[in-house]
């Protein structure tokens, strides 16, 4: 897996998926404890590998294509990263990676036990040892503010790290709820009564967050904290606003994403 990620490049001018891996989450067995209910770790009777690599359900590729889809329509996706991933041929570059170099393919390995690696296995990263680059990727990659001195960005995520697990939604205070929902709707009415979910996102991240929001830069960071993303946020606020995700990639969903529009009640006369 290492060897593959390290082959990989969204462009020329930029690190390796292994390097970025390292750099958000401190090592690939912290980025794999991350996320347990997509994979899982085990190990091999083979002296020449640490541990082994597992989907956690049959099921998992779908879900995982699923949530990247919504992404890309969201507009959280790069336009560069969509292209590549979408390029990618995985099946035939781990063959051709992985069974060249002096390790042994993985297939040669044996099985002993796939173990589910919780987020109560996962070792919190040294943060100190971190470069102040690799610290506000990570604190982006949360959605968190990104500005500060190194010791204030350290404090952030450890703060960060301490609080809500990663995927669960912090509570939204009135203040944050009201606001947000304040510029969702002028952001709306202003685009003459619909939008793109990318187009918002754009503007929401040219919006300042609410006053007392001092963990973040703009209104899409304070949504993203509360919400995780704009469709939990929509789906959160029904009373106020509705969208419908296009089946398929129409012109206007790979440009502008899903179309939102205030709900019925929300529109006046």
């Amino acid at each position: 897996m290492g060897r593959f990620l390290q082959s990989c490049k969204v462009s020329p001018d930029s690190p390796d998926l292994l390097t970025q891996v390292k750099t958000v989450a401190g090592s690939l067995s912290m980025f794999l404890g991350s996320y347990p209910d997509f994979f899982a770790k085990g190990t091999l009777r083979d002296a020449h590998k640490d541990f082994s690599i597992a989907t956690t359900s049959g099921r998992v590729g779908g879900r995982i294509e699923q949530l990247w889809e919504r992404e890309v329509e969201e507009g959280r996706i790069p336009e560069e990263e969509e292209k590549f991933v979408r390029s990618l041929k995985v099946d035939e570059d781990v063959k051709r990676i992985c069974s060249v170099g002096e390790n042994p393919p993985a297939s040669h390995g044996v099985h002993e036990r796939v173990v589910p690696y919780s987020q109560s296995q996962q070792q919190r990263p040294d943060f100190g040892a971190m470069t102040v680059v690799a610290l506000k990727e990570r604190l982006r990659g949360r959605g968190l503010k990104v500005s500060g001195s190194k010791k204030e960005l350290i404090d952030r995520l450890e703060l960060a790290e301490d609080g809500r697990p990663r995927g669960a939604s912090a509570a939204v205070s009135g203040e944050a709820k009201d606001h947000l929902a304040g510029v969702v709707k002028d952001i709306i009415l202003s685009s003459g009564g619909s939008i793109g979910s990318r187009d918002l996102g754009r503007f929401l991240s040219k919006v300042p967050p609410s006053p007392k929001a001092k963990r973040h830069d703009n209104a899409l960071q304070e949504l993203k904290e509360h919400y995780l993303s704009i469709n939990k946020f929509l789906d959160r606020n029904r009373d106020l606003f509705e969208y419908q995700q296009g089946v398929g990639k129409s012109v206007y969903l790979s440009e502008h994403g899903f179309e939102i529009k205030l709900a019925p009640s929300q529109r006046g006369g």
